[in-house]
């Protein structure tokens, strides 16, 4: 047999075209129609009417929230924001160099250690609230260390992509600022880690000017 006849017999496609990586009954990727859904909800319609709350409800729940729910779960993501000392002692003490995501893994793993629910296999969708409302707060607070800053304290008036904006700049949130950012939230929640399917492996990238980036040494 010919090596171009063996090639013709093993035709296969190239990069991940048609290549299924993994299956999820929370979201629907619909790439030729251009359509993203959240369990039969199309991105667009909960950009437009839900703010990102209510979108982490809807994939934790399997549906969305009534008022009560979504005041419920906003008063308890705002309320789980504070780091343990050890986290923060640790960012302060952190090489400056080190690559950002290498810091955060690290911190995230700490966090197991100073939270007894890890310990209940029940406790699995606490834990992933309370990652979700953490670890903003550590990507801000390592960026701001990095850059010789001081640390504003968390509050609990701001909505998620608020809080984040006044963690990284250290003033009032911008609104428009944060409706984009509120926005791409939305956009990725699929992807959080507590949510997303467990083989699943995204990259995430926040786009900060050069001119306040870490340097690298």
């Amino acid at each position: 047999m010919s090596n171009d006849t063996f090639s013709e017999r093993l035709a296969y496609p190239k990069g991940l075209k048609g290549i299924i990586a993994n299956e999820s009954a929370l979201s629907d990727v619909r790439g030729e129609e251009g359509r993203l859904l959240y369990l039969g909800y199309d991105i667009d319609d909960l950009v437009e009417m839900c703010c990102f709350e209510e979108v982490v409800y809807l994939l934790l729940n399997k549906r969305l929230p009534n008022r009560e729910e979504l005041e419920s779960i906003k008063k308890r993501l705002r309320s789980d924001r504070d780091l343990p000392q050890p986290i923060l002692d640790f960012f302060k003490t952190a090489t400056k160099s080190a690559r950002p995501m290498s810091a955060l893994r690290t911190a995230v793993s700490m966090l197991g250690m100073y939270d007894d629910r890890t310990k209940d296999a029940g406790q699995l969708k606490e834990i992933g609230l309370s990652l979700i409302a953490k670890v903003p707060v550590m990507v801000a607070y390592y960026y701001r260390l990095c850059q010789g800053l001081d640390l504003p304290p968390v509050r609990e008036d701001l909505s998620e992509a608020e809080h984040f904006l006044w963690l990284l700049k250290g003033v009032e949130p911008d609104q428009d600022e944060a409706h984009i950012l509120e926005v791409a939230y939305i956009l990725h929640a699929g992807m959080l880690p507590p949510l997303r399917p467990a083989s699943a492996s995204p990259r995430f990238r926040i786009c900060i000017p050069p001119s306040q980036r870490p340097s690298a040494h």
